[in-house]
């Protein structure tokens, strides 16, 4: 597939962030086009109020570990790393796309948001970023948690693999710390709630399809 103009959710084509071009070059998303930017940045599905509300979660923990669960084209990370440089930053995915055992009845297909190895090694250039390739949670076990965790990106789009995440990540997180949410409540991945509701958790609406749980 050729990539087009596109840095929202997989259906829906926006503007890029900051001085892209179109280009015909393989989309690093299954069946999800990006933007090539000129600048160096990579592509991130977070645009307008949803990278507000990215960056105001962020910068309103205290210390701790920042982790990003759901790396895909390495934007939303990039941006992270830049704009909070003292923070250290865990990028976690199975950099395979999404796990073929997690899709059965979900929107998304498996390998679907499968990052490129030019991401992945733009993201282990930042001094603050360490990718954890595996599949979650298997992939944090030998990690140090002493320190704790005061904010998570968490895009894992599919049930279970929400589901194991919060489960896995919340005895990890830090007073004041915060889970933000993507596609909550969006029509296409029910099951982002669904993981949330089961667990009894509270998480509160931020922008339409996002939610925060504070600790």
């Amino acid at each position: 597939a050729l990539a087009l103009l596109c840095v929202d959710i997989p259906t829906q084509c926006g503007q890029p962030q900051g001085n892209a071009i179109l280009a015909a070059s393989p989309s690093p998303f299954v069946g999800a086009p990006i933007a090539i930017e000129l600048n160096g940045r990579l592509p991130t599905l977070l645009t307008g109020p949803k990278l507000k509300a990215y960056f105001r979660a962020a910068g309103s923990v205290p210390e701790g570990l920042f982790v990003e669960c759901g790396v895909a084209g390495g934007g939303s990370v990039q941006r992270l790393a830049k704009r909070f440089p003292d923070r250290k930053i865990l990028a976690f995915d199975t950099f395979d796309g999404l796990p073929g055992e997690h899709t059965k009845n979900e929107f998304h297909r498996p390998g679907q948001f499968a990052p490129q190895v030019h991401v992945i090694e733009a993201l282990q250039a930042l001094p603050n970023v360490e990718v954890q390739p595996g599949l979650f949670p298997a992939s944090m076990a030998d990690l140090d948690w002493s320190v704790g965790i005061a904010f998570v990106h968490l895009d894992f789009d599919l049930y279970e693999s929400t589901r194991d995440a919060l489960k896995a990540l919340m005895p990890l997180m830090v007073p004041g710390g915060k889970i933000l949410l993507d596609d909550y409540d969006w029509p296409h991945t029910p099951g982002v709630r669904k993981a949330v509701d089961e667990l009894g958790l509270e998480a509160r609406k931020v922008t339409k399809f996002q939610a925060v749980i504070e600790f």
